[in-house]
């Protein structure tokens, strides 16, 4: 378990089981810089620049960087946390959309002796290749990303997660809450065990909105995603997330009502005898169900429905 600093304002609740980690906020005045030069920031990008100096420690610490670490960061703006980032690690690569943050980036490429690569493009539309090109890695990610991309670029990195051996976000902290629910969490949803396929979430720290210039209208929180060698399943990815998007698609439901006539099961009778082949409640809610639930019941199907070989 990663130690927490004792000048933290978190306090880590021992006893917690590891990767579900839960911090509360102790009360503290936040220091927040005014804007970098005139720069007047866009709401449409969803721009809040995290600030505070505190915070920005924090997250470097929370990442536990080490001095060969390659660090791809995304969205450093006028390089807040860039600073602090090559004060920790080898190299970093920064991806920033809006130009107007290039000529403060620049000066901080200039000092940082071929240890800072910058790419002005949307993150979206990221090539990738272009990170073994300057080291094979693994890489760590960075970033505090605008709420409106969290979930495509989560998707989006965890598709190219060879590259990756950890992923660190600051993101909404609803978003955050959800992604590291624990099992029977009505907050479980079916991006949840998308990101539990791909690797094994944390969250570790909360942010308030009166840590970023400007103060957004809701929390954030930075989550941790250690990337999994291999994936905790055996069925096919497809069939499994097709099954876990129709459970939650109808998630008041019980699972046999919410996956009635689910292909090649021909019949209410069969599919609950099927389910319960795979020591399944038919009544159960999907957010009480397990990714090795969904996966014994994804491997059944791809048999034929069949429970004996």
């Amino acid at each position: 378990m990663r130690k927490v600093l004792s000048s933290s304002p978190f306090r880590l609740r021992q006893g917690s089981p590891a990767g579900k980690r839960s911090l509360t906020i102790m009360p503290r005045e936040h220091r927040r810089n005014s804007p970098p030069g005139r720069i007047a920031l866009q709401k449409r990008l969803g721009q809040h620049l995290l600030t505070d100096p505190y915070f920005l420690e924090s997250i470097v610490k929370a990442a536990s960087l080490g001095s060969d670490d390659s660090i791809l960061e995304i969205g450093p703006g006028p390089g807040n946390l860039t600073k602090h980032l090559l004060g920790a690690a080898a190299r970093v690569a920064a991806v920033e959309l809006d130009r107007r943050f290039e000529p403060e980036l620049r000066r901080l490429e200039q000092g940082a002796r071929g240890r800072l690569a910058l790419f002005f493009t949307d993150i979206l539309a990221f090539d990738f290749s272009a990170l073994p090109a300057l080291c094979r890695g693994p890489w760590k990610v960075l970033a505090n990303i605008p709420y409106y991309i969290s979930t495509p670029l989560i998707e989006k990195l965890l598709e190219h997660q060879g590259l990756f051996s950890h992923i660190y976000l600051t993101i909404q902290r609803e978003l955050a809450e959800r992604i590291c629910a624990p099992g029977g969490s009505r907050d479980r949803g079916s991006f949840t065990f998308f990101v539990e396929y791909h690797a094994v979430p944390s969250l570790l720290i909360h942010i308030p909105a009166a840590a970023f210039t400007p103060p957004p209208e809701v929390d954030s929180s930075l989550i941790g995603l250690t990337i999994r060698e291999t994936p905790p399943a055996d069925s096919s990815p497809r069939l499994l997330f097709s099954i876990i998007r129709r459970a939650f698609a109808q998630r008041r439901k019980g699972i046999k009502n919410s996956l009635k006539g689910i292909q090649p099961v021909p019949g209410d009778r069969i599919l609950s005898e099927v389910l319960r082949s795979c020591g399944i409640d038919p009544m159960a809610r999907p957010e009480t169900l397990a990714l090795a639930d969904f996966d014994r019941l994804a491997c059944l199907l791809e048999r034929g429905g069949k429970t004996h070989e």
